[in-house]
């Protein structure tokens, strides 16, 4: 076909019809596609309907779902087609309905085929954000849960939903900012903020502070002061810090690299004579740090 040649009529038109096509076309795969599943011939290849889908028609991951989610939709309104074809509903709306229906029976909200239908005509002529608003206005938990799907090596994609005191939140701190970070997206925000955070919690970058001598005193310090001098000897900040930076933030027990719940372990207790010095501290995850308080517990009962 030689598009140049057409007038701005004709290829009006023709594109129109061409679009029709191509919805009757996408509902005979659907018709199709409902007899493969009948049949389960997709068996025969394949262990999902899914994966016949991907691996023997070609679709994507995403147009096959879509695709699959629309012939079970039809089963169930048979009115669906037409509406495909007049545009009135697409293959994505649908699909969500789908995905929510799937979403809500998980949670053990079983909707009837009438109550189906009747969230199908609402959707109706939609925007997918209209759409979502609709899910949410009738089920509240249906709030689409944080997701973090890697882009490359260097970027990940995180889609998070936040309530309204969030946001006003992320925007206030724009404003307070906004001498310092200039028109900041949401991503160089939260990068910001995860800067600023990790200053003042992360113990690598905590500043060594000097010990503090008292040279107002003339007279030789007692001994019940060297005790507690020497007690004293590490400001418990670089402490922490240098056993942070030994263990590199996680849990010093061999194969077990956790970085959450950390706590600051004496390696031989108090009550054993240990004393609070970077030697004798180490870093423990919650369960580990449970296990050794139990067996040393264990050992002072039996002792």
């Amino acid at each position: 076909m030689n598009c140049k040649n057409l007038s701005d009529n004709e290829l009006t038109s023709t594109i129109q019809k061409a679009v029709l096509d191509e919805k009757l076309a996408m509902t005979c795969v659907l018709h199709l596609l409902a007899e493969v599943d009948r049949r389960r011939l997709y068996s025969k290849t394949c262990p999902s309907l899914f994966e016949f889908c991907t691996r023997i028609l070609g679709y994507s991951n995403g147009s096959a779902q879509r695709r699959i989610d629309a012939m079970r939709a039809m089963r169930v309104d048979p009115t669906i087609e037409e509406k495909l074809v007049s545009g009135e509903l697409n293959l994505s709306s649908v699909s969500k309905a789908q995905f929510f229906f799937r979403d809500e029976a998980k949670q053990g909200r079983i909707y009837s085929n009438e109550s189906k239908k009747e969230l199908f005509q609402k959707l109706e002529n939609k925007s997918s954000k209209e759409i979502e608003k609709i899910f949410v206005t009738i089920s509240p938990q249906s709030v689409p849960q944080e997701k973090r799907r890697e882009l490359t090596s260097e970027l990940t994609e995180l889609k998070v939903v936040l309530d309204a005191e969030t946001i006003s939140m992320l925007e206030k701190i724009k404003a307070l900012w906004s001498h310092k970070y200039p028109h900041l997206s949401d991503a160089a925000l939260i990068k910001a903020m995860a800067g600023e955070v990790l200053l003042k919690i992360d113990p690598v970058n905590w500043k060594t502070r000097k010990s503090k001598t008292n040279v107002k005193s003339e007279q030789p310090p007692s001994a019940s002061t060297t005790v507690a001098a020497n007690s004293r000897r590490y400001n418990p900040r670089d402490l922490k810090k240098e056993v942070w930076i030994r263990y590199n933030g996680k849990c010093a027990i061999p194969g077990c690299n956790a970085t959450h719940f950390l706590d600051y372990d004496h390696i031989t207790p108090l009550a054993f004579g240990g004393e609070t010095t970077a030697q004798n501290m180490r870093l423990l995850c919650f369960v580990h740090h449970r296990e050794a308080s139990e067996r040393y517990f264990k050992s002072w009962s039996v002792h």
